[in-house]
């Protein structure tokens, strides 16, 4: 679901500079699907983890829970999980996918879905670009375009927020 060029640019993208931290903005959708489904002790795959800040802001307020960091551009968390985890969150990732694994990578998504997923996609071009020129977003496309995609995989999907940013949970 990744050529080698690509995933060599995203680790020297990752390398050169820090790139991926956002993942902990995730962490209130992620306890409020928690609670929704009251999860006891839940399981979380971060699906294009970056820095992993997701897994460090859980240590903290879900002790109990068990995250997951996948990352193809670092090295260390660069070989995929198997599944099924309860929730899996891909934030800021699906648009850096290249163009023809999308279909792939969403069904990858819902197979490691054991319970719902917390997807945050943007639609508009990066301000990064990778070491060979191209825009880190190698998918720009809008919200009404990754709708169909995402609902055809999962049961029901809650559409938070559907602008220059689609931010979804669905569950299985």
């Amino acid at each position: 679901m990744i050529t080698d060029e690509y995933k060599k640019q995203l680790q020297q993208l990752h390398a050169s500079q820090k790139w991926g931290a956002q993942g902990w903005k995730a962490l209130p959708d992620v306890l409020s699907l928690i609670l929704q489904y009251k999860i006891k002790k839940p399981t979380i795959l971060d699906f294009g983890a970056g820095e992993c800040t997701l897994a460090e802001s859980a240590r903290w307020s879900l002790p109990q829970a068990k995250v997951t960091s996948y990352d193809p551009g670092i090295p260390g968390i660069d070989v995929l999980p198997t599944g099924p985890f309860d929730i899996v969150v891909c934030t800021d990732v699906l648009e850096h996918v290249e163009p023809q694994f999308v279909d792939q990578t969403l069904d990858l998504l819902r197979s490691l879905s054991g319970i719902a997923a917390h997807l945050c996609i943007a639609c508009t071009p990066a301000k990064t670009h990778l070491p060979d020129g191209r825009n880190a977003h190698l998918v720009v496309e809008p919200a009404s375009w990754w709708l169909p995609k995402i609902q055809s995989r999962w049961r029901e999907v809650e559409v938070i927020k559907a602008a220059k940013l689609l931010i979804v949970n669905a569950r299985v």
